[in-house]
């Protein structure tokens, strides 16, 4: 009797354990839409590897809008916890960023981050490090990031710059019980 009671306990016990789903990986080089305001297509360094990093890097003397747009499919709707290997941030060479998720208010980058570690990038992984960047809400089917550089770094306005690496976006399932209590 007492190995049935705890077999019942145990199934129910699962029964009531949060189930997540998978990560999802968003590749930085494998974006659907971008705009750079006529001056070319966006780099993938590495050209030739499998693990490469896009990098929009733009020379001018005007703060313009580039983006990046990526469509990716999300099986479960919620909450989930938006983590970036990219440019470091605040730093004196390259470019803070916006994100949005399909289409809605834009967040800066340099007001929500948080270093998490070191790069995992093979392409100029001493100018990148590992961010979250707070919590997002994702809805079942397509979903859009856009990811906004408009921030110009340099020493005069005849040498400023965009300079952005993107080498990944991973957005993590949040348990609800948990949403409250977690910050960025």
């Amino acid at each position: 009797m007492l190995k049935k009671t705890l077999i019942a306990v145990f199934m129910l016990a699962m029964l009531a354990a949060p189930v997540y789903a998978a990560d999802i990986t968003v590749q930085g080089e494998n974006y659907t839409r971008y705009e750079t305001k006529g001056q070319g297509e966006p780099s993938k360094l590495p050209a030739d590897s499998a693990d490469s990093t896009l990098v929009i890097q733009k020379w001018n003397g005007n703060k313009q809008d580039y983006y990046v747009e990526y469509d990716f499919n999300v099986e479960t709707a919620g909450c989930y916890k938006l983590t970036a290997d990219t440019s470091i941030l605040d730093y004196a060479y390259t470019s803070n960023f916006y994100y949005s998720i399909n289409g809605g208010e834009y967040v800066y980058s340099g007001d929500v981050y948080k270093k998490e570690g070191a790069s995992s990038s093979s392409y100029a992984s001493s100018d990148m490090a590992q961010y979250s960047l707070g919590f997002v809400e994702l809805k079942s089917g397509t979903n859009t990031l856009r990811i906004m550089s408009n921030e110009t770094i340099g020493v005069t306005d005849l040498a400023k710059f965009t300079r952005l690496y993107l080498d990944y976006f991973k957005f993590t399932k949040q348990d609800k019980f948990e949403f409250s209590s977690l910050t960025p």
